[in-house]
């Protein structure tokens, strides 16, 4: 990291009446969406004169972190466990613009491409997908849908290999990236029988959208299992983690080509999300038990730099430089 980058400091606290358990800013970080547990639906609040307003329409909203997005004037969540997803028109008093159903499918995870407006939806059978912040590890399998905001309408459609696929990315330059333990075939067929497993990821650039997904295997492969990915500046983070261990693994020059995988150190803490920062950079949100978490900031091979938190993160999102962490009862904007 560059030594005359100033640490984040905190612009705005926040008191709740709830802990946010999923946010979405807004591109200029003066507006965040926030999902309140037990059912109280979406919340849009002004960050700059702390105001806030329910979204309607949005009681049965899913509340994990990965069902919450803002791109422009759209804000979208997935809803009924997955089942659905909705989208908010924000510059028509967040009027319900589409609610499209998932034909029997459910949203595991979501991203939108900044480029297009387009959203790239990871989706399990409904039966796989419910259950939590790991569901969806079922090796069912699943599929990519293509929506665009705009029109609500679904572009396109494609399966995935089989095995556990629980997050999806979009690039800077509008590539999209899946993170998963795919199945991998013996190098000798017939001998031993049966299918290894690899850490993966596909990826494929915004001209060859879904159906052209190339997969490239990760190092480390004992058992870990994707949780979160990001990308910025052309290069890709994926935090990944077993019972035993948690392990962030990064890469330089695309999926392939470049520098070769290295495996990027922050601390012995659980990682509770990963976002692209300005800069080529990326954050990492962390909680290690009852103690206080930490907001990591670091451009990829460089040491990272660490802010402690007051209290238990929950959740973030960054835009525009500046990053939103829900801890508590809070929420904390830092720039």
């Amino acid at each position: 990291m560059p030594e005359n980058r100033p640490p984040m400091n905190p612009v705005v606290h926040i008191p709740l009446p709830f802990a946010a358990t999923a946010v979405a800013v807004d591109a200029h970080c003066a507006h965040a969406a926030l999902a309140s547990p037990g059912g109280g639906g979406l919340h849009v609040v002004d960050l700059e004169n702390v105001t806030a307003q329910a979204v309607p329409s949005s009681a049965q909203a899913d509340t994990h972190p990965a069902a919450l997005r803002w791109h422009g004037r759209w804000l979208c969540a997935a809803g009924e466990a997955g089942a659905r997803l909705d989208v908010w028109d924000a510059e028509n008093g967040l009027a319900l613009a589409h609610s499209l159903g998932m034909g029997g499918m459910a949203i595991r995870s979501m991203d939108v491409d900044p480029a297009t407006g387009r959203a790239v939806l990871l989706l399990k059978p409904q039966a796989a997908a419910q259950g939590g912040s790991h569901a969806g590890h079922t090796g069912q399998p699943g599929c990519l849908a293509e929506v665009d905001l705009a029109s609500g309408q679904l572009l396109d459609e494609a399966p995935l290999p089989e095995g556990m696929w629980p997050c999806v990315a979009y690039g800077s330059a509008g590539g999209i990236c899946v993170a998963g333990v795919a199945r991998a075939e013996r190098a000798e067929r017939g001998k031993g029988g049966g299918q290894g497993r690899a850490l993966a990821l596909l990826s494929g650039s915004a001209c060859s959208r879904l159906r052209s997904l190339e997969i490239a295997a990760l190092p480390g492969t004992d058992m870990l299992i994707p949780a979160f990915i990001a990308l910025a500046g052309g290069a890709c983070v994926v935090a990944a983690a077993s019972f035993q261990r948690q392990a962030f693994y990064v890469k330089e020059g695309g999926l392939d080509g470049g520098v070769p995988w290295q495996e990027l150190r922050f601390a012995d803490e659980r990682c509770l999300a990963l976002a692209a920062a300005a800069r080529a950079s990326v954050l990492a949100l962390t909680e290690a038990g009852d103690a206080p978490g930490s907001l990591w900031l670091t451009n990829l091979l460089q040491p990272a730099q660490r802010l402690r938190l007051h209290g238990t993160p929950l959740c973030m999102d960054a835009q525009a430089g500046r990053v939103l962490v829900s801890a508590d009862q809070s929420l904390t904007l830092l720039a």
